[in-house]
């Protein structure tokens, strides 16, 4: 459909024109069905604007002098100027504006003797200001100049003369450029050595040896290489990559943008008598439901500590909401339950608390826990029961595996002989898990965290011991040093990646990503002369090699890392899902991932546990006259209306374990 629009304006919808583009998904086939805008930016786009105005569109528009609506023509959205949904409009004077307040006008109202009049009123004043479709009307003095001159924009001319001089331009220091940047000086929650949430601040850019900043800024995310130096609370310097530090500010702040920090504990309640309900006027009748307490908090503010040591008074309403357990039990400790502010809450929110403290109780008294069907054990002990009363030996064989291939982190000493001096005692113990196979697996803890057996591979630099359990059959009791990074250990995480990374970086000349710290790649030359890039992916001890030739990388690897044969070779399953090389017709050969083994005997356990409990699988669930014995009898089934009595706690370990697969 032809709109008539004037050359002048053309600028404008060359630029909706490639928005429009890259909101289109095309037949290409890099792009998967995707748009180019979602491919790049990895995120849906909002299409509202593009969908609800037509180029040239006739609209209205709120003028601010007359208050009253106007007529004017839609330009496209302006995506730079004002708040989300702002849109550029053209006047009848021939300027253009950025206002959110835009109406698009119905093709039929403007079939009406009154709005042609206006409209045609509206063009001929836009002829006359900037010209037609045909011809243009410009500044003679200028003629190159078509595109903005008549809407009062400067034009920069390079061949004009400054009636002072030549310009001088001083040597930008690098101090003023800091200034410029928007993370410098920003205060962002990281967690600590322990985990623990503390707030730091972005003190500068990091800068090479030459002095010049790391990275290049990019309004991409993506390509945002720039690293930050950020100061702990106790005084010392970590780098973080900039796509780090944005992420963490963002889950600092609330939907509006503020920093909704982290509460620590409340430590003080005042009163402001002169705006505070006293308790007299706390409560009022009601017809129907008789006395009721007042609902106000105001007049009363809580004293804060926040995580990271500082404190501040915000009002009841927000420390109510932040965190209402801990306020009451506050509340109750300086004896101000009765006031009107926590009157008409503070029952419910003890009665909660209770429920939570006799809840966390019934779960710890159950014991046994369940996996794809299969009870796992809690200790040494259980699982050697559990062995008995199946007549197999599947736990037992585990734990002789996991305590050969964990004795190289160990040093036995001889009975009766204690740790030098220095060393600290730990707890350690075994724990079980099933692996999706069926295979059952032993792991031998510090602390009960669970990792794997690669953070043997690196030495641990903390000086611990503990005393041998029953698992060590004849050596219990005796005093075993702990010398390889054994799970559990606090900083067993961090040599091992450390043991990784300098194999990956030294020996194996890779660079690790900035966006992804776990992404290690290298640029390669093939035997043709062809080059390509070559990638390891790491995810704890689980490396996805992408090159050529991967087996002479995994062969250098296997001398410093303990490598599984059978793991060795083109991957089938990673990460608990099923990878699978596949061509397509036109012999390109891709990868697909898909979970048909983890489903498969999901619920081939499925079935046999609710067998196993009494409880039937409806095959006919969809069948509303169908009656099996099951929890949920009938499709239409509403938990709201359930009047049955509640779960025992055998059944509620049950649930947890089903929703849990």
């Amino acid at each position: 459909m032809s709109t008539d629009t004037p050359i002048r304006l053309w600028c404008f919808c060359y630029e909706y024109t490639a928005d429009l583009l890259s909101l289109l998904a095309t037949g290409r086939f890099d792009l998967q069905g995707r748009t180019p805008y979602e491919m790049i930016m990895h995120y849906t786009p909002d299409i509202s604007e593009y969908v609800s105005f037509g180029w040239f569109q006739w609209c209205y528009y709120f003028d601010e002098d007359s208050k009253s609506k106007k007529i004017c023509r839609w330009l496209g959205p302006a995506h730079e100027v004002g708040q989300s949904f702002c849109h550029w409009v053209l006047l009848s004077n021939g300027s253009f504006i950025a206002r959110s307040s835009v109406i698009p006008k119905p093709d039929y109202e403007l079939e009406s003797d009154e709005l042609k009049r206006r409209t045609k009123i509206f063009m001929d004043c836009i002829h006359e200001k900037i010209g037609n479709t045909k011809v243009p009307i410009y500044n003679n003095i200028y003629p190159q100049r078509v595109y903005y001159d008549a809407f009062d924009d400067p034009v920069e001319d390079d061949e004009s003369q400054l009636p002072y001089g030549e310009e001088q331009h001083e040597d930008v220091i690098d101090r003023y450029l800091e200034a410029l940047d928007n993370y410098i000086n920003s205060e962002v929650i990281m967690p600590d050595k322990d985990g623990t949430a503390v707030l730091t601040k972005v003190k500068g850019r990091k800068r090479d040896a030459a002095g010049n900043p790391v990275g290049e800024a990019n309004e991409n995310p993506i390509l945002d290489t720039r690293v930050y130096e950020l100061e702990f609370p106790d005084g010392r310097i970590e780098e973080y990559a900039v796509n780090m530090i944005a992420e963490n500010l963002f889950e600092q702040a609330d939907e509006d943008g503020w920093d909704s920090g982290i509460i620590e504990e409340f430590l003080d309640i005042r009163k402001d008598a002169s705006i505070a309900v006293p308790k007299e006027q706390g409560t009022y009748f009601n017809s129907a439901r008789g006395e009721r307490n007042v609902v106000t908090t105001k007049g009363w503010e809580v004293q804060v500590k926040w995580r990271d040591k500082s404190t501040s008074w915000i009002s009841l309403k927000a420390a109510k909401e932040g965190d209402p357990l801990g306020l009451a039990e506050l509340a109750v400790a300086l004896k101000v339950q009765d006031e009107p502010a926590f009157k008409w809450w503070i029952n419910h929110a003890l009665r909660q608390r209770a429920r939570l403290i006799s809840r966390l109780k019934s779960n710890v008294i159950r014991k046994g826990k369940t996996k794809f069907g299969i009870q796992v054990p809690g200790s040494w002990e259980e699982a050697i029961k559990i062995d008995e009363a199946n007549n197999y030996t599947l736990w037992h064989d585990a734990i002789k595996k996991e305590m050969v291939n964990a004795k190289c982190a160990f040093k036995l000493l001889a009975r009766g002989d204690k740790p030098s001096p220095g060393y600290n005692e730990i707890l350690c113990h075994l724990v079980f898990d099933v692996k999706l196979d069926m295979t059952r697996k032993a792991r031998y803890v510090a602390g009960g965290h669970l990792t794997n057996n690669a953070f043997l591979s690196a030495p641990t630099e903390e000086k611990i011991f503990f005393y041998a359990g029953d698992e060590w059959g004849a050596d219990k009791d005796r005093v075993v040093v702990v010398v390889r990074a054994l799970y559990g250990l606090k900083s067993s995480a961090l040599q091992f990646r450390n043991h990784l990374a300098a194999k990956l970086g030294n020996k194996l000349g890779l660079k690790s990503c900035l966006a992804d710290p776990d992404l290690w790649y290298k640029p390669c030359i093939d035997s043709d002369g062809s080059e390509y890039y070559s990638y390891i992916l790491v995810y704890v001890d689980d490396l996805l090699i992408i090159n050529k030739n991967p087996k002479r990388f995994m062969e250098r690897i296997q001398g410093d890392i303990t490598v599984k044969k059978e793991s060795i070779g083109p991957p089938d399953r990673y990460l608990g899902a099923d990878v699978r090389k596949v061509e397509d017709d036109g012999a390109k050969s891709f990868w697909t991932v898909s979970s048909n083994s983890y489903l498969d005997k999901a619920i081939k356990n499925l079935k046999a546990k609710l067998k196993e409990s009494g409880l039937e699988y409806n095959k006919k669930l969809s069948d509303p006259e169908y009656r099996p014995k099951q929890p949920f009898t009938t499709a239409s089934y509403r938990p709201e209306l359930d009047t049955s009595e509640e779960c025992t706690d055998d059944q509620v370990t049950l649930f947890q374990n089903l929703i849990g697969i």
